[in-house]
């Protein structure tokens, strides 16, 4: 299926860019909202939007629904802990019911959102970067980039995230400091976090410290992030590959810290608000603008591409053709289901209708796995890679909006439409499906009839 690439004109590019955008800012609203939020909104944001990068460049061998699976899996492990960094720019750190952090240094805040940016979607971007590359990936590339990440995450807590971060805002680490102190705890802010090891429960105990643990993992899922992009470029040789996850990342980091001017407007927990209003809620909007700014530049990262013979990684040929055909056919389904049924049913949470609802998305899951199946002769996904990710992507975007715009009881969020940002999620959804409808329509035109 043809699809857009580096010769598509600038205004057909530009176009599409914008629409990647709207995208990701719906699926970064989404994650943000019951029923998607941590690791499972995560799972959701990488499936359906690379689902949507494969419908605009119409795929290739690589992009199949297994690899796209296996992406939106290995993206969970980036999921980070952002909430007390929000108000920094401001000059205070704000951690629910504890009282704010004052004499913050705004330029720490920046810093702070910059890093948790870049440690987002790095390790992301380089896999979504190896389904467009030349370079022919084994198995062990992909296992010692993802030891790799995890393995330099941890070791970077127990050894520099602590300098570093009294480097960038020592008045959130003496907060911490004084806390454990008040209560007894000897050793400093260091020494505890290592007796109880990333411990958030324990640390939201104690003024400063839930921001201490969230600000280790930001600065190590950071540090990870370029060493694993280092290793993509000088170690497998994959310059597309490593391209594609340092953008990625650059990405998150300018959209996460720009949108961050969302709490500066419009205030969050306690901070004053320049323009307050009971229909702008700074978080969702930070949360749609982050997937927005960084939708439309991953976008444009990838449609720019120049063209390559892409050749297929066959790095699991060892496992039988059949064995690995079941495998494919259960992860890309157990991901897709998954992405159906968890937020439907949580959506759902109280109402009596929920029983009923799982039922219906359920018996809907089980016809898609039975057609798919028949149709790809009971395992071996020989369906089309952007018409299969095109039809999963409208299917699972059209019920997902469904039930965000109408779950149970305050999750129904028709009710709340005068918000910003249910409006702004409203008009990208609309725009999207038009989008998606006009082009689909184009390509068959374009198809040379069978004679």
């Amino acid at each position: 299926m043809p699809g857009l690439n580096c010769k598509t004109s600038a205004g057909k590019t530009l176009l599409a860019c914008f629409l990647g955008a709207l995208v990701l800012g719906v699926l970064w609203r989404f994650r943000g909202s019951h029923g998607w939020g941590g690791e499972d909104g995560i799972l959701n944001v990488g499936f359906m939007f690379l689902c949507f990068l494969v419908f605009l460049t119409g795929g290739n061998e690589k992009t199949t629904p297994f690899r796209i699976a296996l992406t939106a899996i290995i993206f969970m492990l980036s999921t980070p802990a952002w909430g007390t960094f929000l108000n920094q720019i401001k000059g205070v750190i704000s951690a629910g019911p504890q009282p704010l952090i004052t004499g913050i240094s705004p330029l720490s805040g920046v810093v702070m959102m910059l890093l948790l940016g870049f440690g987002i979607s790095g390790l992301f971007g380089i896999l979504l970067g190896s389904m467009f590359s030349a370079t022919k990936w084994r198995l062990y590339h992909f296992i010692t980039i993802i030891v790799a990440f995890i393995a330099v995450m941890y070791l970077s807590r127990v050894t520099i995230c602590h300098p570093i971060l009294k480097a960038i805002q020592p008045r959130a680490v003496e907060a911490f400091d004084q806390a454990l102190a008040g209560s007894g705890v000897t050793g400093g802010a260091f020494n505890a976090y290592m007796f109880h090891f990333d411990d958030m429960p324990w640390a939201k105990e104690f003024i400063g410290g839930r921001n201490y643990v969230a600000s280790f993992n930001t600065i190590s899922k950071a540090i990870a992030t370029l060493v694993c992009i280092v290793l993509t470029r000088y170690w497998i040789k994959d310059k597309t590959s490593a391209r594609i996850g340092l953008i990625s990342a650059l990405s998150f980091a300018f959209a996460i810290t720009f949108s961050d001017i969302s709490f500066v407007l419009w205030g969050h927990t306690g901070a004053p608000a320049l323009f307050p209003s009971e229909h702008i809620h700074p978080w969702a909007c930070w949360e749609y603008f982050t997937g927005f700014f960084a939708g439309g530049l991953i976008t444009y990262s990838v449609l720019k591409l120049k063209d390559s013979e892409v050749r297929k990684d066959g790095c699991l040929d060892f496992i039988p053709l059949k064995v690995r055909d079941i495998l494919a056919f259960l992860v890309t389904f157990g991901v897709m289901g998954y992405n159906m049924i968890n937020p439907t049913v949580l959506r759902f949470d109280g109402s009596d209708l929920r029983p009923y609802v799982f039922a219906l998305v359920a018996a809907m899951f089980a016809v898609i796995v039975v057609v798919a199946a028949f149709k790809s002769r009971l395992g071996s996904i020989k369906l089309d890679n952007a018409r299969f990710s095109q039809e999963v992507f409208l299917f699972l975007l059209i019920l997902q909006s469904f039930v965000y715009f109408f779950g149970a009881g305050h999750y129904a969020n028709f009710r709340n439409l005068p918000d910003m940002e249910h409006m702004m999620t409203l008009i990208s959804i609309s725009l999207i499906i038009i989008y998606m409808v006009v082009i689909i329509s184009n390509r068959r035109k374009s198809q040379p009839s069978p004679r």
